[in-house]
C-alpha cells in the first residue's frame, strides 16, 4: 500500500491533469465497467472510472480523459520494467486483466492512502485502487509500487499474512518505485523513518510507533541491489521466499530467503548487514546517497566508566546503535569495550570523524561470538579529529528460521559499554548480566503523511449551480492567500479570491447547469503575485443531483445511482431518496427480489402471513416464503413494517440473492469475527463472517458492529451494490 502525505516533494511536479504523457494502445473503446460506471482495456490492464473522472480534460480529443491515458501509460511502463525487463512472473494468466480502479470515492482506499492492492477471491485476479487526484510523478510511482504488490500477490495470494512479510513487501515496493521511475525520487521522503530507528531489525515485525519504518526500510533492498551491483538479487530473494517449504506463520521466511540468497553469493548475512550499517553512516556509498538523511546517533555516555544502553534503544538482531564520542581533549587514541548478552553475537566498529567525514577504510572492527567475552579495542590517529563513532550491531548467524519464532527480531539486547580517550577502560570490574527487552512498536504499517509544496486541487461537492473545491495547505511563508481561476470552454476566465493562507476550501456559486467548467488554484503573496506553480486543471460539470438529498460526491452515490438505474431502488415523489431513513422488512424484501430481476404478481402471491394480505409488499413477501427465503417469526407473523436490523438484513440478503446461501448454516461457530461486540457462536455469526470475507460491509474492522441497529436506505444500497459486484469479483479482505 502507498500512503499520501499532505505535501509530496519540494520540487515542481507537473500535474496529471495536463497533457497525457504519450500514446498507449487501448484494446477497446470506453465500455461499461463492473466496479465503476466506465472501463477501458489496455494490453494488460482494465481501468475503471466514474462519471466525474470521465468529465476530466481530454487534451487530444480522443474521447479518453487524460488521467485515464496517463494511468494506462504508467501502468504499462510498470509492466514493461517489472515483468519484461526484470523478469518477475506475470501476476495474471491467459486473457485476465489486472484491474485498476480510479477510486475517487475511496471505496477501496484507506483514509490518507493513494494506492492499495488486493487480490480477488479467485486468487488470480489483482485489483489495484488508486487516488486519481495525484500529481503526475506521484501517480507514476504509485502505480509502480502497487503493481509490484500485484506481482507479489501473483506468486502467492496468501503471502502477506505476517508482519515481517508485509514490511518486506512494502520496502521492496518502494525500492521498485525508484527502479521504474528513477527520476521521481519519491522514496527520499520515507528514508528518515528508517534512519531514525537503526536499532530496529531489518527483519522487524513490530515497527516504531507513528513511523513509516517499512517504507523507509527501502534502504535495505536499495543497499543489497547496489552492494551486489545487481537488481536481480531482490527477485532471487522473492524466488527463494516463494519456493520455501516453510509455511507456518511462526516461521521466518523473509530472513531465511535473504540469508540463503546472500549465502549463495559466497557471503554471510551478518557480514553483509555490517556493511549496510557502515553505508548508513557514510551514505556516499549509495548512488543517490547525497539525498539520504543522517542516521540517528546517540551521544556517548560518561567516559571512564561502564554505561548501560537505554532499553528503548537496545539493538534488535540485525539492528545497530551509533554512538558518538567527542575528542574534546584532542587525544590520539580511543578505547572501547562492550559487555553483551551471551545469546547473541556482535560486531563492534570504531571510525574516526574528521569535520563530518568518515573513512570506512580506516575503521577498526571486532566480531564477538555468542558466549564470548569481548577484548577491548582501540583506534589511534585521532589528533586533530573531532571524535569517534562506535557502532554496535547484534546478530545471530545460527537462527533456525523454522523454530526461532516470528518475534525473534523484535527484541532489543541491552549491553554495557565503557569508553575513554587516552587510556584503557577494561578494568575487570564485576558487572550485572546484559539483558533482553521487547522492542516497542506497532504490528501494522501506519498511515503516511507526506509533505510537499505542490498544489493539488480536488472537488468535494457540486450540484446544478455550485462546486466546492479544496486543496492542500502549503508551507511557503510568502503565501498570503489563493486565487481560484475558472472558465468555461468558450467563456472568459473568472477569479475567486481566497484572502487567507490557512483557508483551503471554497464554494463557487452561480454556475450554469450542464456547462463544462475548468478550475485551477494559484497561491499568491501579499502583492497578488504567484508563489510557486499553479495546480493542475480540474473539470466539473454542474448538474442536478439524481435526488435532492444525495450529492454526486456522497459516499453512497455510486451505489444508489447504479441500483436506481437497474430499477432496484427508487426515490420518493418529492424528489428525495431519504438515505438516512431506516428500511423495514417489507421494503427490503421488495428491493432484494427486484434485485433478482423478479417482479412477482399479487394475484399469484398473497395472504401468506396473518399480517400480509394483498398490500403492495405482499407479492414480494409471499414469493420469498414460497421459495424458502423467509420463515417469519415463531408467532406466525412476518411484521412487515418493523425496522430490519443489520444481521437480519444480511440473512435476507444471502437468502434472496443466493450464491452459496445453502452452505451458510446458522449456529455454526466461526473461527473469528472482526467486530469485538459480536458472538462467534450466535445465529448471525456465519452471515457476518461471509459478508466480511466478501468485503461488502462498511463497518470498520476492530470497531463495534451494533448488530441490533437498523439499516438505513443508503447503507442497504451500499451493501447490496457491493454484493452484486462481489458476484462478479469477490475481493479478499487483506490488502497492501
Amino acid at each position: 500500500m502507498k500512503f499520501f502525505k499532505s505535501i509530496f516533494i519540494a520540487s515542481f511536479l507537473s500535474l496529471f491533469l495536463g497533457m497525457s504523457v504519450s500514446a498507449v494502445n487501448f484494446e477497446s473503446e470506453i465500455q461499461a465497467g463492473l466496479l465503476k460506471k466506465y472501463a477501458i482495456l489496455t494490453e494488460h490492464f482494465k481501468i475503471e472510472f466514474s462519471n466525474l473522472i470521465y468529465s476530466q480534460p481530454d487534451s487530444d480529443g480522443d474521447g479518453i480523459p487524460d488521467v485515464v491515458e496517463n494511468v494506462a501509460e504508467y501502468a504499462e511502463r510498470s509492466w514493461d520494467v517489472e515483468i519484461d525487463n526484470l523478469d518477475y512472473d506475470s501476476p495474471i494468466i491467459s486473457d485476465i486483466k489486472v484491474l485498476i480502479v480510479l477510486d475517487d470515492r475511496n471505496t477501496y482506499l484507506y483514509p490518507g492512502s493513494v494506492g492499495v492492492t488486493t487480490v480477488l477471491s479467485d486468487a488470480i485476479t489483482p485489483l489495484i485502487a488508486i487516488d486519481p487526484w495525484q500529481n503526475e510523478d506521484v501517480m507514476k510511482v504509485t502505480l509502480a509500487h502497487e503493481f509490484f504488490h500485484a506481482v507479489q500477490f501473483g506468486y502467492d495470494s496468501n503471502f502477506a499474512i505476517t508482519n515481517t512479510a508485509v514490511n518486506f513487501a512494502e520496502s521492496t515496493a518502494v525500492w521498485m518505485e525508484d527502479v521504474v521511475y528513477d527520476s521521481v525520487n519519491d522514496f527520499y521522503n520515507y528514508l528518515q523513518d528508517f534512519f531514525d530507528y537503526p536499532d530496529y531489525s531489518v527483519f522487524a515485525g513490530n515497527t516504531p510507533q507513528g513511523s513509516l519504518f517499512p517504507y523507509g526500510l527501502s534502504a535495505w533492498p536499495t543497499f543489497l541491489a547496489e552492494y551486489y551491483n545487481d537488481t536481480g538479487i531482490i527477485k532471487d530473494i522473492f524466488d527463494e521466499f516463494f519456493s520455501s517449504n516453510l509455511s507456518d506463520l511462526n516461521q521466518n521466511k523473509v530472513y531465511d530467503a535473504v540469508s540463503e540468497v546472500v549465502n549463495s553469493r559466497g557471503d554471510q548475512l551478518s557480514d553483509v548487514y555490517m556493511e549496510f550499517s557502515l553505508w548508513n553512516l557514510d551514505t556516499s556509498n549509495y548512488s543517490e546517497g547525497s539525498h539520504f538523511p543522517d542516521v540517528y546517533t546517540m551521544e556517548g555516555g560518561t567516559l571512564g566508566q561502564y554505561n548501560l544502553i537505554d532499553s528503548d534503544y537496545a539493538p534488535a538482531l540485525y539492528g545497530t546503535n551509533y554512538l558518538f564520542f567527542e575528542n574534546d581533549a584532542n587525544q590520539d587514541r580511543f578505547y572501547f569495550h562492550v559487555v553483551k548478552p551471551d545469546e547473541v553475537s556482535a560486531f563492534v566498529t570504531l571510525i574516526s570523524d574528521d569535520n563530518g567525514k568518515v573513512d570506512l577504510n580506516k575503521k577498526v572492527s571486532v566480531e564477538v561470538d555468542k558466549n564470548e567475552e569481548m577484548s577491548e579495542i582501540s583506534i589511534s590517529g585521532l589528533t586533530g579529529k573531532d571524535g569517534v563513532y562506535a557502532l554496535v550491531s547484534v546478530f545471530d548467524d545460527s537462527i533456525n528460521p523454522s523454530t526461532a519464532g516470528s518475534d525473534v527480531f523484535d527484541y532489543g539486547y541491552v549491553y554495557y559499554y565503557a569508553a575513554d580517550f587516552g587510556e584503557s577502560v577494561q578494568n575487570g570490574a564485576s558487572l550485572p548480566d546484559a539483558t533482553v527487552s521487547e522492542k516497542e512498536g506497532e504490528e501494522i504499517t501506519v498511515d503516511e503523511i507526506r509533505t510537499s509544496d505542490s498544489l493539488v486541487l480536488s472537488v468535494t461537492s457540486f450540484d446544478e449551480e455550485s462546486v466546492t473545491l479544496r486543496w492542500n495547505r502549503l508551507t511557503d511563508s510568502r503565501i498570503k492567500g489563493y486565487e481560484i481561476h475558472y472558465s468555461t470552454e468558450n467563456g472568459a476566465s473568472q477569479v475567486e479570491e481566497v484572502p487567507n493562507a490557512y483557508t483551503t476550501s471554497r464554494t463557487i456559486h452561480n454556475l450554469t447547469e450542464n456547462e463544462t467548467y475548468y478550475f485551477q488554484v494559484v497561491a499568491v503573496d501579499s502583492n497578488g503575485n504567484e508563489v510557486g506553480d499553479p495546480s493542475g486543471e480540474l473539470v466539473v460539470i454542474p448538474m442536478e443531483w439524481i435526488f435532492t438529498d444525495v450529492s454526486y460526491l456522497d459516499q453512497h452515490y455510486e451505489a444508489i445511482d447504479s441500483l436506481v438505474e437497474l430499477g432496484i431502488f427508487e426515490g420518493y415523489p418529492d424528489g428525495s431518496f431519504k438515505p438516512n431513513n431506516d428500511i423495514n422488512r417489507a421494503e427490503l424484501l421488495k428491493i432484494l427480489i427486484e434485485g433478482r430481476d423478479t417482479t412477482p404478481s399479487v394475484n399469484d402471491y398473497n395472504n401468506c402471513f396473518p399480517d400480509v394480505g394483498r398490500e403492495w409488499f405482499a407479492p414480494y413477501v409471499c414469493f420469498a416464503k414460497v421459495h424458502g427465503m423467509i420463515k417469519g417469526y415463531p408467532d406466525g407473523t412476518f411484521r412487515p413494517g418493523e425496522t430490519v436490523n443489520k444481521v437480519e438484513a444480511l440473512k435476507m440478503l444471502f437468502a434472496v440473492m443466493g450464491n452459496g446461501y445453502e452452505n451458510l448454516v446458522e449456529g455454526v461457530t466461526v473461527s473469528s469475527l472482526v467486530y469485538p461486540d459480536l458472538d462467534k457462536t450466535a445465529w448471525y455469526a456465519i452471515y457476518v463472517w461471509r459478508a466480511s470475507a466478501l468485503g461488502i460491509l462498511e463497518e470498520t474492522p476492530g470497531e463495534e458492529f451494533n448488530p441490533d441497529a437498523g439499516r438505513t436506505r443508503a447503507e442497504m444500497s451500499e451493501e447490496l451494490y457491493r454484493y452484486l459486484q462481489a458476484l462478479a469479483y469477490e475481493v479478499l479482505s487483506y490488502k497492501l
